[in-house]
């Protein structure tokens, strides 16, 4: 009985952790590239989610369509919430370690 009940809870344990990670993902992941030729974000006034969407995609500013609309939406970002303005998209940031285990390490390893 003891046996059963660890495998069940061994696997609730998995299939937790595997919709954890999948909402950790979406919500958490970096949506933009490590390079931006342009990092400017202009909405014009009376423009809706897919106006800001599609400014995004022509400017390559992400790099997931599907996440981004999936956050927006938890973040109740809709048509009528759109704001106006000129934004600024910052390029992801590559995070290198600096730690002494490292310190051997090629250069060409973090890049």
């Amino acid at each position: 009985m003891k046996r059963i009940l660890l495998i069940i809870a061994l696997i609730a344990l998995l299939v937790g952790g595997y919709f954890g990670y999948q909402f950790y993902h979406k919500a958490f992941s970096i949506n933009t590239p490590p390079v931006l030729e342009n990092n400017v974000l202009l909405i014009p006034s009376g423009a809706v989610l897919e106006d800001v969407i599609d400014s995004l995609l022509v400017n390559g500013q992400i790099l997931d369509e599907k996440h981004f609309r999936w956050t927006a939406g938890k973040m109740n970002y809709y048509d009528g919430t759109v704001r106006k303005g000129r934004y600024i998209i910052p390029a992801r940031q590559v995070v290198r370690p600096s730690y002494p285990c490292c310190v051997g390490a090629s250069k060409r390893r973090w890049d």
